[in-house]
C-alpha cells in the first residue's frame, strides 16, 4: 500500500519542513512514507558500504563495498518502486531501538548476490544524535542517502539490520520531484506517532545536509 503524505502526515511535515526551510532538499519535495517490521522477515548476508570499515575502495562502485563480517544473517524487507520523473531523491529510514542499514538497488535485488545492481547504501547518519533512550533517539536508528533516479526504472530499497539481532519496526520515506509508485512491498500505513518521529528525524537529516554543504 502506498502511503503518500496523508492528511495528518502533511500537517506534521509542514512543521518539520518549516523548521528546515532552505535545506538542501528539492524546492517542493513530494514525500512518500511507509512503515514495516522486519521481526519475522527472511535473512541474508548484507554488504558493508561506504565507510573505511568496509575496506578499500571498490572499483566497481567507486566507494567501499564488501560482505559484512557482523551482519551475516540480518533480517530484511524489500520495497520495489519507480518514479515518473528523473531527478535527485532523498531516502530516509528510522528504526525503533535497533540499528538499521539501508540499501538501494537498480532493477532487482537478489539476497544471494548482494553486489549485483547495487547503487548505494548507508548505516548511520553521522552527525545526528538527539540523545535519550526512546525510539528513534540515537544516530544508530537513522539511515539515509541521496540518489539520482531514472523515470520508469524499477528500484528496490532494502531495509535491514546492522547485526543479526537488529530487527523491528521502522518508518521509511523517499522525497523528490515526483511521488514514488510502490510496485511490490509489505508496507503498512503508519501510526501518527511513528510518522511524527520519522518526520522529526527527516528534519534533522535535512539540517545536517544543509550544514555539511554550507
Amino acid at each position: 500500500m502506498q502511503y503518500t503524505s496523508p492528511a495528518k502526515a502533511i500537517a506534521l511535515a509542514t512543521v518539520v519542513l518549516a523548521a528546515t526551510a532552505n535545506a538542501a532538499l528539492p524546492s517542493a519535495p513530494i514525500e512518500t512514507f511507509w512503515n514495516g517490521d522486519t521481526t519475522n522477515a527472511p535473512t541474508y548476508k548484507r554488504l558493508c558500504v561506504g565507510t573505511s570499515a568496509c575496506g578499500a575502495i571498490n572499483p566497481s562502485f567507486g566507494f567501499p563495498a564488501a560482505l559484512s563480517g557482523v551482519g551475516t544473517a540480518v533480517r530484511y524487507i524489500t520495497t520495489e518502486f519507480e518514479v515518473s520523473l528523473q531527478g535527485s531523491y532523498n531516502f530516509f529510514s528510522a528504526s525503533t531501538n535497533w540499528d538499521n542499514y539501508t540499501f538501494l538497488y537498480r532493477s532487482s535485488f537478489n539476497p544471494a548476490s548482494p553486489f549485483v545492481n547495487l547503487v548505494t547504501g548507508n548505516d548511520d547518519l553521522t552527525g545526528i544524535n538527539i540523545g535519550g533512550t526512546g525510539p528513534f533517539m540515537n544516530t544508530n536508528n537513522f539511515s539515509g542517502f541521496t540518489a539520482v533516479l531514472d523515470a520508469g526504472t524499477a528500484y528496490v530499497m532494502v531495509t535491514a539490520g546492522f547485526q543479526n539481532p537488529d530487527y523491528g519496526q521502522f518508518v521509511n520515506s523517499i522525497s523528490g520531484p515526483a511521488a514514488v509508485n510502490i510496485l511490490s512491498a509489505v508496507p503498512e500505513p503508519g501510526t501518527d506517532a511513528m510518522l511524527a518521529l520519522g518526520l522529526a528525524g527527516l528534519g534533522l537529516y535535512a539540517r545536517r545536509v544543509k550544514s555539511r554543504r554550507a
